[in-house]
């Protein structure tokens, strides 16, 4: 993930939630932090992730080989 000041590199932990939302928790591997639980949804290759701890939503796409989340924070 490309912030405007730093790059981070962050890992997504997911699990099956209800109606198609997958809840999962980011974790911070460059600074090591994490456990912030997110509600991430996925349709085609876009992906909506939103965070309520940190007040954000990101949104971004899955690349081709489908191993990674391209996103800007």
């Amino acid at each position: 993930m490309k912030t405007r000041i730093q790059s981070l590199v962050i890992h997504v932990r997911g699990y099956a939630g209800a109606a198609g939302a997958k809840i999962c928790f980011l974790d911070s591997v460059s600074q090591n932090v994490g456990g912030f639980k997110a509600t991430m949804r996925t349709e085609w290759n876009s992906v909506r992730i939103e965070t309520p701890a940190l007040r954000t939503t990101n949104n971004g796409s899955i690349n081709d080989d489908k191993n990674e989340i391209v996103a800007t924070w």
